[in-house]
């Protein structure tokens, strides 16, 4: 929960008070809104709101944290732009939102979020309504 609370300590808070299913209905609330919220989504990583093993997702993360990296040092090398680095930063964090989400791990799922998204604004709006319909 440590890097949630560092951007959000008021949803850690939230969520230390919530029960483990309510937490899980936020993790997986804020893992489908995240998906709609970045573009070029794997179609693996959709398929994981519908149940597909962490497993197979954990080798879609790495694949998307490569393809990050391999085009960050292609920015840096001047053969594409920020704003691909940028879409693919956001496609492997939203795939990660996912992972985290479904092991049970709902701050992670959130942090993971906003940085796909930045948009803690957005992020925060779901996991609130989310743990106010829960209880």
């Amino acid at each position: 929960m440590d890097r949630l609370r560092s951007i959000a300590p008021d949803l850690v808070s939230r969520l230390s008070t919530a029960s483990d299913a309510q937490r899980q209905r936020v993790a997986l609330a804020v893992a489908r809104w995240v998906t709609t919220r970045v573009e070029s989504i794997p179609l693996e990583v959709i398929a994981g709101l519908d149940g597909v093993p962490p497993s197979s997702l954990n080798e879609t993360v790495e694949r998307l944290d490569d393809e990050y990296l391999s085009l960050q040092a292609k920015e840096e090398a001047g053969e594409c732009s920020d704003d691909e680095v940028v879409a693919a930063f956001a496609r492997a964090r939203a795939a990660s939102s996912l992972v985290y989400a479904i092991v049970g791990d709902p701050a992670e799922s959130i942090y993971e979020a906003v940085v796909a998204t930045e948009d803690l604004a957005g992020v925060r709006q779901i996991v609130l309504k989310s743990l106010d319909a829960a209880a």
